[in-house]
């Protein structure tokens, strides 16, 4: 189909792993937890639309499913 072999996909993807473990996260990317109990429950809400793509929650949010 792509004119690719097992063994150079799995060898792509296991430098790729390599690649994605040391670059680590960055200080951008790790978020910090909200102080407030009410900013860390919209968080909680969000994740959880996020997650299970609750149409309920989203509504809460004025988003849409796609």
């Amino acid at each position: 189909m792509l004119d690719t072999t097992v063994a150079s996909v799995n060898s792509a993807m296991q430098r790729a792993r390599a690649g994605v473990a040391a670059a680590g996260p960055t200080a951008s990317a790790v978020a910090a937890t909200p102080d407030d109990p009410h900013a860390r429950a919209v968080v909680d809400r969000y994740a959880h639309t996020v997650v299970f793509q609750d149409p309920r929650v989203f509504g809460l949010f004025g988003l849409a499913l796609q």
